[in-house]
């Protein structure tokens, strides 16, 4: 019967599944399944009487004996994971579960069940990869490899606290790039992502330990400068600037970009991450909008700049209004010329618009750029042309102008002439008395402009070029340009004297009429009319005027201006 019940329990125990062992207290094996020597690759009859250091490398084999001594010393099931190498030299990872018994006549035993975890663990550790890699993923820009914004921040929470607490101040520099969009346009986005990669590395260089480089979106950086002075930031920013505007070499060709930053100090600038990234982003903004200036592409955040950027906010606002049109309002500037004994002529206006909020007068230079964001600037400019109309006919002589302001955006409106030409036949004006002004810059944006001048040439209206010589002149694009007056910018009055009457002798030359602006005394205009200019503009013969205009024509809200001549001596 004995015989029969060993035989019966071998057979149950080599049909159960996994693989099982019995070792005595010398650790030597005593009884394996059929599924124990299928799992290693030995047979029953060599795995018999074996310790672990017969069969396993020794540290695996230290391992199992370290367990088994505690099982035999608690006499309590242990499970372990342990890794098993079979006779294949084939390594994986187990699940052991160990327990020890004891039989009448006193010997002692450890029986133990083997799990095959090998998998299981391998896709553990197959999802830790792809987690690790999507958090990767998850703190840096997948083009760069630099830190994205959201590792960025997380960074210079750590630096708030550590600034805190050693009170010692770093620095944030927001780094906008200038002129990549044109390369992406021009190029392709294959270009303008090798671009962002060289342009990335390039700041990388620049930058010593614990400075760190993330990129936040597009062509915008951001830099975290540890430890610093005001005069090393503004050092490291200059570095900065320099290394973005090297020419780039990208498939045999070669592109300029440049940079604008702007640095923010912390705790200077704000005490909060908010606050100190929103203010190096409006230095940078305010230096990527100065940046034709003579200041340089770098700026340190100031509060004139928090200013500006406020009242930014609260003329956009206004904007969004249903009523902003209201209080916009068009003022008159006189442009005249000097008859043969010096006194001057008007010849025409200049309409210039205004804009009040409250008792505050908001400047062009900061309105004019909110309102060509959007539409607004279209329909600012059919009211202006409305009541430029309006003003011809009312108040000027039929050999007198007024000149109106375009931008681009107006230039690009499909309907703009057809309305200007509806609102010149009612207030029944001739083509000779309306002036179309704009800039160079706006003059050369796409076909459409060029189609507009030909129309522009076939209404009969006059066409003006303002701001030459303001730095972006060009006389042979100017010479496509059908215009028949060109305005000459003031600064080469007052700064470049000596090329005013090289200027108006090529403009001459070019069969354009030249007007000198920014007159403000005797002398200027002496000057300009010497060099050869035909008409002149400014403060000595008028400031813009405002006139109201009522049912029954127009009033005065200022009557220093008329359409009288002017006597110089009068504004002496």
């Amino acid at each position: 019967m004995k015989t029969q019940s060993e035989s019966f329990f071998r057979s149950l125990l080599n049909n159960c599944g996994g693989p099982m062992f019995a070792k005595d207290r010398n650790h030597r094996l005593v009884y394996v399944n059929k599924s124990f020597c299928e799992f290693l690759g030995y047979e029953e009859s060599f795995l018999l009487g074996k310790s672990d250091y017969d069969l396993f490398p020794y540290e695996e084999a230290s391992v199992f004996r370290h367990m088994d001594e505690l099982v035999f010393a608690s006499d309590t099931p242990i499970v372990n994971e342990e890794l098993n190498t079979g006779s294949n030299g084939v390594t994986r990872t187990v699940r052991t579960t160990k327990n020890a018994f004891t039989l009448e006549n006193g010997e002692r035993f450890l029986v133990g069940v083997v799990s095959d975890i090998s998998e299981l663990r391998n896709m553990q550790a197959d999802l830790e990869k792809a987690v690790e890699s999507l958090s990767q993923l998850a703190k840096h820009d997948r083009l760069t490899g630099l830190p994205n914004r959201s590792m960025f921040e997380a960074l210079l929470d750590s630096e708030m606290q550590l600034s805190n607490l050693h009170s010692k101040k770093f620095a944030v520099l927001f780094i906008d790039l200038n002129g990549f969009k044109t390369v992406n346009d021009t190029a392709g986005h294959a270009t303008g992502d090798e671009l962002l990669k060289i342009m990335s590395e390039r700041i990388r260089r620049t930058l010593r330990e614990r400075e760190v480089v993330a990129r936040i979106g597009g062509d915008e950086f951001v830099v975290l400068i540890p430890d610093v002075s005001d005069r090393s930031v503004d050092s490291i920013a200059s570095r900065i600037e320099t290394v973005c505007r090297t020419p780039v070499e990208i498939d045999n060709a070669t592109w300029k970009v440049s940079c604008s930053v702007g640095v923010s100090i912390y705790p200077d600038h704000s005490k909060s991450k908010v606050g100190i990234m929103r203010c190096a982003d409006q230095a940078m903004y305010f230096a990527k909008e100065n940046k034709n200036s003579i200041s340089s592409c770098v700026q340190i955040f100031d509060n004139s700049i928090a200013k500006h950027y406020e009242k930014k906010t609260i003329i956009e606002h206004q904007l969004s209004s249903s009523h902003w049109i209201e209080n916009f309002f068009d003022v008159y500037q006189p442009i005249v010329t000097m008859d043969q004994n010096g006194s001057p002529q008007v010849v025409g206006f200049e309409s210039l618009a205004r804009w009040k909020i409250g008792d505050e007068h908001v400047s062009p230079d900061e309105f004019i750029p909110a309102l060509e964001k959007s539409d607004r600037i279209v329909e600012l400019g059919l009211q202006t042309a409305s009541n430029a109309c309006h003003f011809a006919a009312t108040h000027c002589q039929s050999s007198q102008f007024v000149s109106i302001n375009l931008s681009g955006r107006q230039i690009a409106d499909g309907q703009y002439l057809e309305n200007l030409e509806q609102m010149m036949s009612k207030f029944d004006i001739r083509p000779n008395q309306i002036a179309v002004e704009f800039t160079e810059r706006d003059a050369f944006i796409g076909q459409t402009h060029k189609h507009f001048f030909d129309k522009l040439k076939k209404l009969g209206v006059k066409i003006m070029i303002d701001d030459f010589g303001d730095g972006f002149s060009n006389l042979s694009r100017l010479s496509e340009i059908p215009a028949d007056i060109v305005k000459i910018d003031k600064a080469i009055l007052w700064n470049s004297l000596r090329l005013l009457k090289p200027a108006i002798t090529m403009l001459s030359q070019l069969g354009f009429v030249t007007l000198v602006e920014g007159i403000e005394t005797k002398k200027q205009a002496s000057q300009a009319t010497e060099a050869g200019a035909t008409f002149l503009q400014g403060y000595y013969f008028g400031k813009p005027e405002r006139y109201q205009f009522a049912s029954s024509g127009y009033e005065y809200l200022n009557v220093a201006t008329t359409c009288s001549p002017f006597l110089a001596e009068q504004n002496s």
